[in-house]
């Protein structure tokens, strides 16, 4: 795998560099700036990105690489110990946030992690039909995330773990919500009302209206459920 890793501390980056190239057999390109990383125009697999550059800082540094390189794989690794910022550099495209100091086994199997994420990731943008991601709580539809709340979320992947079998709406009210929810069976109205919307298609397409009963996934549309 090529890494780059773009550290200002050549002490840091020579440590990690010598480690992941000795013991995980990657090619790792080391830089001191986004500058330098930026005129590299190499595909890279990964980045090791530190905050703290001499010609960058904070949550900008990881925006202009996110510019450059909308879906690469990154991994901060910061002195940056601040709850707000791992955060919001989390929401805006990090993939791991790593504090200095740190163990450079940690490090590697984040990456590892990382990795595995991002390989799955590629294989659901590339499917055709429906993927369930149970790790992630997603859901794709021909390759594109379909953007679900968690309740929706939990009342799809109800409907789909059973295809073509007719939820009553006090039932899938008990299976999504749980023994100690008291509301109104509406509430599975308007949540599968929701759900059509973003799936797209026709109303039937594939939550079909069981009359004066509930609801039920079409079971003539596949779904993959991947992950536990």
């Amino acid at each position: 795998m090529l890494v780059a890793l773009i550290e200002d501390d050549p002490n840091v980056w020579e440590y990690v560099r010598a480690y992941l190239i000795n013991r995980e057999h990657h090619t790792v390109d080391a830089f001191q700036t986004m500058t330098s990383f930026l005129a590299s125009q190499q595909q890279y697999e990964m980045a090791l990105l530190d905050l703290n550059l001499g010609d960058s800082w904070g949550e900008a540094t990881l925006a202009l690489l996110r510019a450059h390189y909308p879906r690469l794989p990154v991994i901060i690794i910061s002195a940056i110990d601040i709850p707000l910022v791992k955060i919001s550099s989390l929401r805006e495209g990090a993939d791991d946030y790593l504090i200095k100091p740190f163990s450079i086994e940690e490090l590697a199997a984040r990456m590892q992690a990382v990795q595995r994420r991002t390989a799955t990731l590629d294989d659901h943008r590339t499917a055709k039909g429906f993927v369930c991601d149970n790790e992630g709580r997603q859901i794709y539809k021909d390759g594109k995330e379909v953007n679900l709340t968690p309740l929706e979320y939990h009342f799809l992947l109800a409907l789909i773990s059973r295809p073509g079998y007719a939820w009553p709406r006090p039932q899938l009210l008990l299976e999504v919500l749980g023994p100690n929810f008291y509301g109104y069976e509406r509430l599975v109205d308007v949540h599968i009302g929701h759900l059509r919307k973003k799936l797209g298609g026709d109303m039937q397409a594939y939550i079909e209206t069981v009359r004066s009963l509930g609801y039920r996934w079409n079971a003539e549309t596949p779904v993959r459920i991947v992950g536990k």
